[in-house]
């Protein structure tokens, strides 16, 4: 497993919560554009000699939302699992997200 996390700084406070879990997204489709196919294909080649020993390679995407009727994300579960799997990404929500929410709880409480 592999994540990144970097500090961006809004001039301005978010109120709206599709706001923020989008813009969140965007951060991480700016990092999936990063894995270009030759890119993906390297990644591929080094896991590929391991495979019958139980190596696998899977883009995921981890997006703090979920699908929980209490949840007040769940209203934008389709629109952003969209948006990964536009990228090629395969979309991870709550409770299967648990990159996401981890440094979400981290660096943002």
């Amino acid at each position: 497993m592999w994540a990144c996390i970097r500090k961006v700084l809004i001039p301005r406070k978010m109120l709206q919560l599709h706001e923020r879990i989008s813009y969140e997204l965007s951060l991480s489709e700016e990092i999936v554009s990063l894995f270009t196919e030759e890119r993906k294909n390297k990644l591929i080649n080094i896991v590929l000699p391991y495979i019958y020993s139980g190596a696998t390679f899977t883009m995921e995407g981890h997006i703090d939302i979920g699908n929980g009727k209490q949840n007040k994300t769940s209203k934008f579960v389709k629109e952003m699992v969209a948006r990964m799997e536009a990228m090629g990404v395969e979309p991870k929500i709550k409770p299967d997200a648990f990159v996401a929410s981890s440094y979400a709880n981290r660096y943002t409480k």
